[in-house]
Protein backbone atom coordinates (compact mmCIF):
# COMPACT_ATOMS: atom_id res chain seq x y z
CA UNK A 1 0.00 0.00 0.00
CA UNK A 2 1.18 3.26 -0.45
CA UNK A 3 1.54 4.92 2.43
CA UNK A 4 2.62 8.71 3.50
CA UNK A 5 3.97 10.34 6.80
CA UNK A 6 2.55 13.35 8.05
CA UNK A 7 4.10 15.29 10.90
CA UNK A 8 2.70 18.44 12.64
CA UNK A 9 5.59 20.10 13.94
CA UNK A 10 4.43 22.25 17.78
CA UNK A 11 5.67 23.86 20.22
CA UNK A 12 4.75 21.38 22.57
CA UNK A 13 4.45 18.27 20.99
CA UNK A 14 5.38 16.71 17.24
CA UNK A 15 2.67 14.64 15.87
CA UNK A 16 3.21 12.03 13.51
CA UNK A 17 0.89 10.03 11.62
CA UNK A 18 0.91 7.58 8.80
CA UNK A 19 -1.88 7.75 5.82
CA UNK A 20 -3.15 5.75 3.68
CA UNK A 21 -4.09 7.94 -0.06
CA UNK A 22 -7.52 7.75 1.14
CA UNK A 23 -6.53 10.09 3.60
CA UNK A 24 -7.00 7.28 6.55
CA UNK A 25 -5.10 7.22 9.51
CA UNK A 26 -3.46 3.99 10.16
CA UNK A 27 -0.73 4.95 13.39
CA UNK A 28 0.06 8.13 15.18
CA UNK A 29 3.01 8.81 17.59
CA UNK A 30 2.96 12.29 19.34
CA UNK A 31 6.13 13.28 20.89
CA UNK A 32 7.48 15.77 23.16
CA UNK A 33 9.19 19.00 21.47
CA UNK A 34 12.39 19.14 23.08
CA UNK A 35 13.11 21.86 25.02
CA UNK A 36 14.97 24.18 24.07
CA UNK A 37 13.56 23.55 20.86
CA UNK A 38 16.84 23.92 18.56
CA UNK A 39 16.55 22.35 14.47
CA UNK A 40 19.06 20.04 15.24
CA UNK A 41 16.74 18.84 18.29
CA UNK A 42 13.65 18.90 16.61
CA UNK A 43 15.08 17.27 13.42
CA UNK A 44 16.41 14.22 15.96
CA UNK A 45 13.10 13.58 17.68
CA UNK A 46 11.71 13.72 14.37
CA UNK A 47 13.88 11.49 13.11
CA UNK A 48 13.29 9.42 16.24
CA UNK A 49 9.28 8.90 15.31
CA UNK A 50 9.28 8.52 11.31
CA UNK A 51 12.01 5.99 12.28
CA UNK A 52 9.41 4.10 13.98
CA UNK A 53 6.63 4.33 11.99
CA UNK A 54 8.55 3.26 9.42
CA UNK A 55 9.37 -0.06 11.12
CA UNK A 56 5.76 -0.31 12.12
CA UNK A 57 4.59 -0.05 8.52
CA UNK A 58 7.45 -0.67 5.91
CA UNK A 59 8.07 1.89 3.27
CA UNK A 60 6.86 5.18 3.34
CA UNK A 61 6.64 7.31 -0.03
CA UNK A 62 6.73 11.04 1.01
CA UNK A 63 6.81 13.10 4.25
CA UNK A 64 4.87 16.24 4.74
CA UNK A 65 5.59 18.52 7.81
CA UNK A 66 3.30 21.54 8.92
CA UNK A 67 5.45 24.29 10.65
CA UNK A 68 4.31 26.63 13.00
CA UNK A 69 5.21 29.91 10.36
CA UNK A 70 5.79 30.51 7.41
CA UNK A 71 8.04 28.07 4.49
CA UNK A 72 9.42 29.20 1.20
CA UNK A 73 7.19 29.19 -1.81
CA UNK A 74 8.90 25.71 -2.72
CA UNK A 75 8.08 24.18 0.51
CA UNK A 76 11.67 23.53 1.17
CA UNK A 77 12.88 25.85 3.78
CA UNK A 78 11.01 26.81 7.22
CA UNK A 79 11.41 30.58 7.13
CA UNK A 80 10.83 31.91 10.68
CA UNK A 81 9.17 29.84 13.71
CA UNK A 82 7.98 32.00 16.98
CA UNK A 83 7.76 29.59 19.57
CA UNK A 84 10.62 27.23 18.31
CA UNK A 85 14.18 28.41 19.19
CA UNK A 86 16.80 29.43 16.25
CA UNK A 87 14.43 28.60 13.64
CA UNK A 88 15.58 31.17 10.85
CA UNK A 89 15.57 29.47 7.71
CA UNK A 90 15.84 26.14 8.64
CA UNK A 91 16.36 23.81 5.25
CA UNK A 92 14.35 21.16 7.19
CA UNK A 93 13.06 19.31 3.76
CA UNK A 94 16.74 18.50 2.99
CA UNK A 95 17.43 17.91 6.23
CA UNK A 96 15.38 14.94 6.52
CA UNK A 97 15.51 13.77 2.60
CA UNK A 98 19.13 13.23 3.44
CA UNK A 99 18.50 11.62 6.39
CA UNK A 100 15.97 9.12 5.10
CA UNK A 101 16.08 8.83 1.87
CA UNK A 102 11.81 10.22 1.48
CA UNK A 103 10.88 13.46 -0.72
CA UNK A 104 9.53 15.58 2.47
CA UNK A 105 7.38 18.97 1.47
CA UNK A 106 6.80 21.95 4.38
CA UNK A 107 3.66 23.45 4.37
CA UNK A 108 2.21 25.93 7.09
CA UNK A 109 0.29 24.06 10.06
CA UNK A 110 -2.56 25.96 9.62
CA UNK A 111 -2.73 25.90 5.47
CA UNK A 112 -2.49 22.24 6.01
CA UNK A 113 -5.34 22.00 8.31
CA UNK A 114 -7.09 23.74 5.85
CA UNK A 115 -6.41 21.41 2.58
CA UNK A 116 -6.98 18.66 5.00
CA UNK A 117 -10.66 19.87 5.92
CA UNK A 118 -11.24 20.86 2.32
CA UNK A 119 -10.17 17.32 1.38
CA UNK A 120 -11.88 15.32 4.14
CA UNK A 121 -14.16 17.41 6.03
CA UNK A 122 -13.73 19.17 9.47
Amino acid sequence: MELVIGIDLGGTSIKLGVFDPNGNCLRTIILQTPKPATPQAVLSTMLEGINSLIEQNGTILALGVGTPGPVDAAGRVAKVAINLEGWDNVPLAEWLETRTGIPTILANDANCAGLGEAWLGA
